[in-house]
C-alpha cells in the first residue's frame, strides 16, 4: 500500500512538470495585490508624483496647457488664486485688462470685413444705437469668438453667460471707445487702464495678499486664456451654481498646494 502511494505521489509530480507552471491563480489575489502594493511603495512619492503629471499631460492632450477638462482649468488657476483680497481684486481687474485690449484690437479690421456693419442685428435685440453703431468685426470681435468658443466647450452654461453678460458688453463698449475718443487717444488710456490693472493684480493681489508667485510664471497661455472664465465661475459658485464641482475643485487646489509647499520646503 505504501508503494502504491508513494507511486502515485511521483506520478502526480511529473504530470505537473509537464504542464509547466500553474496558470489558474485569479490577477487579483491577496499575494499579488500584496507585492503590487509593496512594490509601488518602495517607488519615491516624488517619482509617483511625476509618473502621474507625465500621464494626465499625456493624456489630456493638453495644447499650451489648455485642454477641455473644467476641473483641471479651474484647479491650475485656483492654486494661485485662493487669498479674498487677490480673489476680489481679479474681479476688478481682469475685466479691465480684457476691455484695454480690446480697445486696442478695435483699431483693426480684418480686409476681408472692411466695410461690413453690425449694427443692424444688434439694434434689432435692443442694443442702444450708440453701442450698436461701433459693431464691427474688428480684431477684437475675432478675439471674443475664440474666447467665447473655448469657454462654451469647457462649460457651456458658464461659458453662453459668460458671453452675454461680459465678453459681448466689454467689446460693444471698447469698439465705441475708440471710435469715440479716437485711436490716438484710445490706445493712450487702454494703456494706462492695462498697467494698472496688471500692477494691482501682481503686487497687492499676489505679493501682499496672495504671497505666491502668478501663474503667468508658470503657464503664460493658460492664465491669459483662463484668468475671465475664472472670475466668472467664482461669481457663480457664490450664486451656489453647482456647489459638486466647486467642492471637487476646493479639494484639487488644496492638494496642489500642499505638494507645491512639500516641493518647496524640500528645495530649501
Amino acid at each position: 500500500m505504501a508503494h502504491a502511494e508513494a507511486f502515485n505521489l511521483a506520478h502526480r509530480r511529473i504530470a505537473r512538470r509537464k504542464q509547466g507552471p500553474r496558470t489558474n491563480r485569479s490577477p487579483g489575489t491577496s499575494r499579488e495585490r500584496f507585492c503590487c502594493t509593496d512594490a509601488f511603495h518602495r517607488i519615491p512619492r516624488a517619482t509617483r508624483v511625476q509618473q502621474r503629471t507625465v500621464a494626465s499631460a499625456e493624456n489630456s492632450d493638453m495644447v499650451l496647457g489648455l485642454n477641455f477638462d473644467l476641473l483641471d482649468q479651474l484647479s491650475f488657476y485656483g492654486a494661485y488664486h485662493r487669498h479674498p483680497v487677490n480673489k476680489a481684486i481679479h474681479l476688478v481687474f481682469v475685466p479691465c485688462i480684457i476691455w484695454s485690449a480690446l480697445v486696442w484690437m478695435a483699431g483693426y479690421v480684418p480686409e476681408a470685413a472692411e466695410g461690413v456693419s453690425l449694427a443692424g442685428a444688434f439694434r434689432a435685440i435692443g442694443v442702444p444705437r450708440f453701442l450698436a453703431s461701433a459693431a464691427v468685426p474688428n480684431l477684437g470681435a475675432l478675439a471674443l469668438i475664440a474666447y467665447s468658443a473655448y469657454y462654451v466647450a469647457l462649460e457651456p452654461i458658464a461659458g453662453t453667460s459668460w458671453f452675454v453678460m461680459c465678453g459681448l458688453p466689454m467689446w460693444l463698449s471698447a469698439s465705441w471707445f475708440e471710435s469715440a475718443v479716437g485711436w490716438d487717444a484710445a490706445w493712450r488710456w487702454a494703456l494706462a487702464l492695462h498697467l494698472l490693472a496688471w500692477y494691482a493684480q501682481l503686487h497687492p493681489g499676489h505679493v501682499v495678499f496672495e504671497k505666491c508667485r502668478p501663474a503667468l510664471l508658470d503657464s503664460l497661455a493658460q492664465s491669459l486664456v483662463l484668468a475671465p472664465l475664472f472670475v466668472w465661475m467664482e461669481v457663480m459658485f457664490a450664486c451656489g451654481y453647482r456647489p459638486g464641482l466647486r467642492s471637487d475643485v476646493d479639494r484639487r487646489v488644496k492638494r496642489a498646494v500642499e505638494e507645491r509647499e512639500r516641493g518647496g520646503a524640500k528645495d530649501d
